[in-house]
């Protein structure tokens, strides 16, 4: 059998290494840790829990809420009913 085996590749003279993206990846998932270990994460987080427990006690935007089909979950009473009847919920 006579043949030749070759490879073709390409590479960007200016595009990283392997290497350097796998160094580049870590850097920035350990930056993401330092970060949620701060106290800067922490504020965020309490005030993101804050807003949360606000909206759920609004009764305006719980009302807004229940007018749009498929944010807000059915009442138990609707479900049973229409299981009842044989159709499925989601």
């Amino acid at each position: 059998m006579d043949s030749d085996f070759w490879k073709l590749t390409r590479a960007w003279l200016d595009e990283p290494s392997y290497g350097e993206r796998q160094i580049e990846s870590t850097r920035k998932r350990l930056q993401e840790l330092l970060y949620f270990r701060s106290s800067e994460w922490s504020a965020e987080s309490n005030r993101r829990y804050r807003a949360i427990v606000a909206a759920s006690d609004d009764k305006r935007f719980q009302a807004f809420k229940v007018l749009i089909p498929g944010l807000a979950p059915q009442p138990r009473s609707l479900k049973r009913k229409s299981n009842a009847e044989g159709t499925q919920n989601g």
